[in-house]
Protein backbone atom coordinates (compact mmCIF):
# COMPACT_ATOMS: atom_id res chain seq x y z
CA UNK A 1 0.00 0.00 0.00
CA UNK A 2 1.37 3.25 -1.18
CA UNK A 3 1.79 6.48 1.02
CA UNK A 4 -0.11 9.60 -0.35
CA UNK A 5 1.76 12.77 -0.61
CA UNK A 6 1.78 16.27 -2.03
CA UNK A 7 -2.16 16.51 -1.14
CA UNK A 8 -3.12 19.96 0.52
CA UNK A 9 -5.89 20.53 2.52
CA UNK A 10 -8.10 23.80 1.58
CA UNK A 11 -10.79 25.36 3.49
CA UNK A 12 -13.65 22.89 3.18
CA UNK A 13 -11.38 19.96 2.02
CA UNK A 14 -11.41 18.62 5.26
CA UNK A 15 -10.86 15.01 3.84
CA UNK A 16 -7.59 16.30 2.04
CA UNK A 17 -4.36 14.74 3.43
CA UNK A 18 -2.11 17.93 4.44
CA UNK A 19 1.34 18.66 2.75
CA UNK A 20 4.21 17.34 5.17
CA UNK A 21 6.80 19.87 3.99
CA UNK A 22 6.90 23.81 2.92
CA UNK A 23 6.32 24.29 -0.18
CA UNK A 24 6.06 27.17 -3.18
CA UNK A 25 1.51 26.94 -3.30
CA UNK A 26 1.57 29.99 -6.16
CA UNK A 27 3.55 32.69 -7.85
CA UNK A 28 1.23 36.04 -8.18
CA UNK A 29 1.65 36.67 -11.51
CA UNK A 30 2.88 34.46 -13.78
CA UNK A 31 3.95 35.77 -16.32
CA UNK A 32 5.41 38.60 -14.34
CA UNK A 33 7.29 41.80 -15.65
CA UNK A 34 8.40 43.67 -12.68
CA UNK A 35 7.40 41.92 -9.42
CA UNK A 36 6.64 38.65 -8.35
CA UNK A 37 4.89 37.60 -4.55
CA UNK A 38 5.58 33.76 -4.25
CA UNK A 39 3.27 32.12 -1.80
CA UNK A 40 4.26 30.04 0.67
CA UNK A 41 2.21 27.41 3.01
CA UNK A 42 4.66 25.80 5.83
CA UNK A 43 3.22 22.99 8.25
CA UNK A 44 5.35 24.37 11.01
CA UNK A 45 7.96 27.12 11.42
CA UNK A 46 11.37 26.68 9.51
CA UNK A 47 14.36 28.61 10.12
CA UNK A 48 17.16 29.33 7.34
CA UNK A 49 14.58 28.81 4.46
CA UNK A 50 16.40 29.92 0.85
CA UNK A 51 14.23 30.85 -2.00
CA UNK A 52 16.68 30.62 -5.40
CA UNK A 53 15.92 32.02 -9.15
CA UNK A 54 17.32 30.30 -11.90
CA UNK A 55 17.22 31.24 -15.81
CA UNK A 56 16.45 28.52 -18.12
CA UNK A 57 20.29 28.11 -18.64
CA UNK A 58 20.18 26.39 -14.82
CA UNK A 59 22.37 29.61 -13.72
CA UNK A 60 21.58 31.15 -10.13
CA UNK A 61 19.98 34.38 -10.84
CA UNK A 62 18.94 35.53 -6.92
CA UNK A 63 19.12 34.02 -3.88
CA UNK A 64 16.82 35.30 -0.69
CA UNK A 65 17.66 33.81 2.64
CA UNK A 66 14.30 34.06 5.07
CA UNK A 67 15.97 33.16 8.86
CA UNK A 68 12.39 31.77 10.11
CA UNK A 69 9.67 31.08 7.66
CA UNK A 70 6.05 31.31 10.00
CA UNK A 71 4.24 28.02 10.05
CA UNK A 72 1.01 28.81 7.63
CA UNK A 73 0.59 30.99 4.53
CA UNK A 74 3.50 33.50 3.97
CA UNK A 75 4.24 35.78 1.03
CA UNK A 76 7.69 36.96 -0.54
CA UNK A 77 7.83 39.98 -3.03
CA UNK A 78 10.03 39.32 -6.13
CA UNK A 79 11.70 42.49 -7.63
CA UNK A 80 12.34 40.95 -10.86
CA UNK A 81 13.00 44.61 -12.73
CA UNK A 82 16.93 43.52 -13.88
CA UNK A 83 15.81 40.13 -15.25
CA UNK A 84 15.50 39.54 -19.08
CA UNK A 85 12.52 38.20 -20.64
CA UNK A 86 12.74 34.00 -20.37
CA UNK A 87 11.32 30.97 -18.57
CA UNK A 88 12.77 30.94 -14.50
CA UNK A 89 12.63 28.22 -11.75
CA UNK A 90 11.89 29.67 -8.43
CA UNK A 91 13.09 26.72 -5.68
CA UNK A 92 12.22 27.31 -1.82
CA UNK A 93 14.71 24.90 -0.19
CA UNK A 94 14.73 24.02 3.42
CA UNK A 95 16.04 21.40 5.59
CA UNK A 96 12.40 19.81 4.88
CA UNK A 97 13.21 19.12 1.46
CA UNK A 98 12.81 21.57 -1.63
CA UNK A 99 9.66 22.84 -3.68
CA UNK A 100 10.05 24.19 -7.50
CA UNK A 101 7.65 26.06 -9.69
CA UNK A 102 8.22 27.61 -13.02
CA UNK A 103 8.04 31.41 -13.97
CA UNK A 104 7.79 33.55 -17.02
CA UNK A 105 9.21 37.14 -17.09
CA UNK A 106 7.86 39.30 -19.64
CA UNK A 107 9.45 42.65 -20.82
Amino acid sequence: EGAISGIIQMPGDEGAIPSLKPHISAIIPNPAMETATVSIWSPFEVSDAIIELYDIQGGLVKTIVLPILPKGNSAITIDLADYSSGAYMVILKTHRGTSTKNMVIIK
